[in-house]
């Protein structure tokens, strides 16, 4: 059996979850708090943040965020969303774009990104997070 085998799509179970998932990452980001976005991610979680490198502790996606989270009007879109659900773990890939204010104008940093989630019994959690400026904008 492939591995895709239990891929679930659009209006099935747990798909609506790992889309609200996201939508509270980027809430989180927004509220610039933290703390509330640090509560997101597992306690064994790995971040390969979009702007430092390798995280493998709590207190160190606390203190990433706390850094990203003094840009001013800091948000995140995400343009493209791919979900994939496997039993008790999901993915969710695509592209997204930072914005802040800096120096009166309007910054955007556009990336690609992927949160594999585990189903715990305090809902979905982040376990894994890769995160990397698009290509096309990194020169």
């Amino acid at each position: 059996m492939s591995l895709f085998a239990t891929v679930l799509f659009a209006g099935e179970s747990g798909y609506k979850e790992i889309q609200q998932a996201g939508s509270d990452w980027a809430q989180a980001i927004a509220s610039r708090n933290p703390e509330k976005i640090t509560a997101l991610y597992d306690k064994n979680a790995l971040l390969y943040a979009t702007f430092s490198n390798l995280i493998d502790t709590q207190a160190g996606i606390l203190e990433y965020f706390k850094n990203l989270t003094k840009k001013k009007d800091l948000k995140v879109t995400f343009t493209k969303q791919t979900i994939r659900l496997f039993n008790d773990a999901a993915i969710n890939s695509g592209l997204y774009v930072f914005s802040f204010t800096e120096n009166g104008k309007t910054v955007e940093v556009p990336g690609r990104y992927t949160f594999v989630y585990a189903e715990t019994k305090s809902g979905w959690k982040i376990i894994d997070h890769h995160s990397s400026v698009s290509p096309e904008t990194a020169n």
